[in-house]
């Protein structure tokens, strides 16, 4: 008797799909396929994988949307327990995306259980697969990249670098912020920081000092740049800052 987790999640995906006769001809099929990949890629990744059985046209469509919704929610009910449906998720979705075609995406949501903090759980192998996944992401040039954990924390792999194009990063609930040197600032424009929930900050790019703003919630935070004269004499002002600099002569 095979498992719940031995199922392939990807063939249940589109074989639980239904097929429902229309009395007409469907006026969304007159729809380009531009049109029809920015409508359907605001379904969740198992919904959108069912879209191909409707047609032949629809058949292949999937794989080219330019933004995934990949949530663990989309399981609930098909396991036994966590672990399994956690297992179910992790196989659909690295076959959801080495199916994909290689597109650049608008966005990209992950929504992932982690399970806890039993001893017997390694955060770092539980989180790997959520790094790959975030990783290919960024690989595609996805313009905004949210991810909500559920049960535990995230490691995120320091190697999971990006480019960032944005001059505000601002958040509501961001506790903990790091952008190191494997990430880098398309722009020579100084960098605003705004999080009023950011407890702690890493702080290690090759840029400018970030203009910190909104950081009442701040308990450390250690930046390493390299400053020019004005920068240096602001930067000296900010409390509870690791400081490691070099002024500009």
């Amino acid at each position: 008797m095979k498992r719940p987790y031995d199922h392939d999640p990807m063939a249940e995906a589109s074989s639980n799909a239904r097929v429902t006769p229309a009395v007409a001809e469907c006026r969304i099929n007159a729809l380009g396929n531009d049109v029809l990949l920015r409508a359907i890629s605001f379904l969740e990744a198992r919904q959108l994988v069912q879209t191909c059985v409707l047609s032949r046209r629809w058949r292949n469509l999937w794989r080219s949307v330019p933004r995934i919704n990949a949530t663990h929610h989309e399981f609930d009910g098909m396991a036994e327990s966590d672990e399994e449906r956690s297992v179910l998720f992790k196989k659909f979705t690295n076959a959801f995306l080495k199916l994909g075609d290689p597109v650049t995406l608008d966005a990209f949501r992950l929504n992932y259980f982690m399970p806890g903090y039993q001893e017997s759980v390694d955060p770092h192998a539980e989180s790997e697969d959520a790094n790959l996944w975030i990783q290919h992401a960024l690989q595609s040039n996805a313009r905004s990249v949210e991810v909500e954990i559920w049960n535990g924390d995230l490691l995120l792999n320091a190697a999971v670098g990006c480019a960032i194009y944005d001059i505000e990063i601002s958040s509501e609930t961001v506790k903990v912020l790091s952008i190191d040197d494997s990430s880098y600032f398309t722009t020579d424009k100084r960098i605003s920081i705004s999080i009023s929930s950011l407890s702690y900050l890493v702080f290690s790019a090759s840029a400018r000092m970030p203009l910190l703003k909104n950081m009442g919630s701040l308990v450390a935070a250690s930046v390493s740049v390299d400053l020019d004269a004005e920068d240096a004499r602001e930067f000296a002002m900010v409390p509870k800052i690791q400081q490691s600099y070099s002024p500009d002569s």
